[in-house]
């Protein structure tokens, strides 16, 4: 039998602590060796996302900026984005300023009153390279102001908002869009200057649809009418578009026949009106009327306001469609 003694255990101890120390250095080293390898380094817990940015978004496109109360520090509004702001102080009031860009129509909407705001609010357009100006103000038909108007040429157009009873606070809100807009009514024929009488009257035809502007408190538009003789009582119809599509103007609507040319309309009857009185008329006025032989008819579309920013400009635009039951 093979015994050991124990001397001999012990040694075999020493030796193989030895032989650590002995280790060849050109043996090749695994460095994915848990022990002899290299470590992994830490791992980076630090958060590198931006910070949040909690900023409330703005309350529209364009927000006022102050000052904006003259119109050379006007806000700039671009085309179918949205300004908004408030009367905060007492007097106070908003320029803004927007291109025309290529739009051949454009549409100037305010919200105030329609939004829950206190402000009664007014604003006046402004085309400083045509020299025309006129004040918007809430119609008999919409709570807010709004125009709708064909492009005169101009590059850009200025607006000035204002409290019509000057009043102000933080419940005196208002916001207010430019927009393109498209053709609110199809003519097929344009007014021609120099028919502010009856001797200068444009001729003009059944199923024209007339285009023209009022451009002050005394201008008058006159249109000749041809009536045929038809052998029968024609039934005719002179519809006026302007008002409630729009535009600023709210006209009157006359009729006469040969007698009133070379005679002032004061002096002679019309055969037709839409006018009664300046308290009760149809601001978009119409008039039928029916013919029984050959006549010479002359027609009148003027404003029934006498002076002021009302009476005209090349904003207040009108359409009048001539029709017969023959047409």
């Amino acid at each position: 039998m093979l015994r050991f003694t124990p001397w001999l255990i012990a040694a075999s101890f020493v030796g193989c602590k030895a032989c650590v120390g002995c280790v060849d250095p050109d043996f090749p080293i695994d460095p994915d060796d848990p022990v002899i390898g290299e470590t992994d380094p830490p791992e980076d817990t630090a958060d590198t996302d931006p910070p949040e940015d909690t900023t409330p978004p703005p309350p529209c496109d364009v927000p006022e900026t102050e000052p904006n109360d003259s119109i050379d520090e006007a806000d700039q509004l671009a085309l179918e984005h949205t300004a908004c702001g408030g009367f905060t102080e007492e007097g106070d009031g908003e320029w803004l300023v927007f291109p025309a860009e290529d739009a051949s129509w454009i549409r100037v909407q305010v919200e105030a009153a329609g939004m829950g705001s206190a402000a009664d609010v007014a604003f006046s357009i402004v085309a400083r390279e045509s020299f025309e100006v006129t004040v918007i103000t809430p119609t008999m038909y919409w709570e807010d102001p709004w125009l709708v108007f064909p492009t005169l040429g101009d590059s850009q157009y200025h607006l000035y908002l204002s409290e019509r009873s000057s009043q102000f606070g933080d419940d005196h809100e208002w916001e207010l869009l430019a927009s393109e807009d498209k053709e609110p009514v199809a003519w097929t024929v344009s007014e021609i200057e120099d028919n502010d009488t009856p001797s200068g009257a444009q001729t003009v035809a059944v199923g024209d649809v007339i285009l023209g502007t009022i451009d002050s408190a005394s201008d008058y538009d006159w249109f000749h009418i041809q009536v045929p003789d038809a052998g029968e009582k024609i039934a005719w119809d002179f519809e006026v578009e302007a008002y409630t599509s729009g535009s600023p103007l709210a006209s009157r609507l006359s009729l006469y026949d040969d007698q009133i040319v070379g005679a002032d309309v004061d002096d002679v009857d019309f055969l037709a009106t839409s006018f009664a009185d300046t308290d009760n008329f149809d601001r978009d006025p119409h008039i039928e009327i029916q013919s029984e032989g050959a006549a010479d008819w002359y027609l009148l579309i003027k404003n029934p306001a006498t002076d002021g920013d009302d009476g005209g400009s090349a904003f207040h635009w009108y359409s009048i469609t001539i029709a017969n039951d023959q047409d």
